[in-house]
């Protein structure tokens, strides 16, 4: 199966497909194998399973040079946001503990996947508490990203809303006119 696949699968899966994973994984012949179910781990939508890879994350299973990718691979997952960065919120000292200070930037430039003004604080928070000198442009521009978000969405939420509820936003018949002005027939 591809990769494409695998995840699809896990996308719809449950706590036993999960398992199915992670034995593919412990059993993988090659680094691109164990790779595909590593990563696939963050595709599971149900939050207990997004939990569980967390912490497996954070086990001696993976490597030190690997958590920080599957913690943000979480992060950056739509369905997974949330839960992982109160993770990181609150696993903090046990994933600076785990990870060299150069690779901690990963996890938080995951922090510029949120668009609204209370994550906005929530992170800028969160940086402001626990500094990492070698991830301070990394934070800097996700708190950027972060703002520059909020605002467009602010300043164009009111347009947005009033396009949807126009006659502009409503689906379009497709004509049975050619746009050269005969009608249409299908082809042969």
């Amino acid at each position: 199966m591809t990769d494409y696949h695998i995840s699809l699968a896990a996308a719809g899966g449950d706590r036993r497909l999960y398992e199915r994973y992670l034995e593919a994984m412990r059993r993988a012949k090659s680094p691109d194998e164990y790779y595909r179910y590593f990563y696939a781990l963050t595709e599971f939508r149900d939050p207990a399973l997004l939990r569980r890879t967390l912490d497996f994350a954070m086990s001696d299973e993976v490597k030190n040079q690997d958590a920080g990718g599957l913690i943000a691979s979480v992060i950056f997952k739509p369905f997974g946001r949330e839960i992982g960065w109160s993770y990181v919120e609150k696993e903090w000292a046990a994933i600076e503990k785990k990870m060299p200070e150069r690779m901690l930037g990963g996890i938080l430039g995951s922090g510029r996947v949120f668009c609204d003004a209370d994550s906005l604080e929530r992170v800028k928070a969160f940086y402001a508490k626990h500094p990492v000198k070698n991830a301070a442009r990394t934070m800097a521009q996700s708190v950027e990203r972060v703002g520059v978000c909020v605002a467009l969405r602010e300043k164009q939420s009111t347009n947005l809303h009033a396009w949807l509820a126009s006659d502009a936003a409503a689906p379009r018949r497709e004509s049975s006119t050619s746009p050269r002005g005969g009608t249409s027939k299908p082809r042969r």
